[in-house]
């Protein structure tokens, strides 16, 4: 996936200026970040935004047992996401709703100047989201895999009494 997605990009507009600072992409930049550093942060933001939704596919295609419903709901509601925008005046709403995996690999999401306290510290938006996706992704699966156990005839086969 990395290659695929830096390969056009080097073969296009080369390497040359992945050592440029960020603060020429965007006004009011502040981290202390390269061209080449923000894109690889993207592509990490991206694969790790797919992981999370793979595993709530695959708790709600366990909890609906439908594999309609599985992909149709979060499709529609990352459709629903990049129609919506909260603004920022709601403070603690519009940074949960800049977290959400469609909101967040974009580069505005990414590289906004809001942090989150951590354990007395603070984290940019490209480190707090990561460990969020991770937390989540881990109950989605544990979540499915109960209700995966859960079902009678793969108890059965599990015993061997089929």
């Amino acid at each position: 996936v990395l290659f695929r997605s830096l390969l056009p990009c080097l073969l296009l507009y080369t390497a040359s200026g992945f050592d440029a600072p960020l603060q020429l992409l965007g006004v009011n930049m502040s981290w202390a970040l390269t061209v080449g550093q923000a894109a690889l942060l993207l592509i990490c933001l991206s694969l790790a935004a797919a992981i999370l939704q793979c595993c709530v596919c695959i708790f709600l295609a366990e909890w609906t047992k439908n594999s309609v419903a599985a992909m149709s709901i979060p499709v529609g509601f990352l459709l629903f996401s990049s129609l919506l925008h909260i603004p920022e005046q709601y403070r603690v709403l519009s940074q949960i709703w800049e977290y959400l995996p469609s909101n967040l690999v974009s580069f505005r999401g990414a590289f906004s100047n809001r942090m989150v306290p951590f354990f007395g510290g603070f984290l940019k938006a490209w480190e707090a989201a990561p460990l969020c996706y991770l937390v989540f992704s881990i109950l989605c699966v544990c979540m499915g895999y109960r209700l995966y156990a859960r079902l009678p005839d793969r108890k059965r086969i599990r015993q061997g009494k089929v």
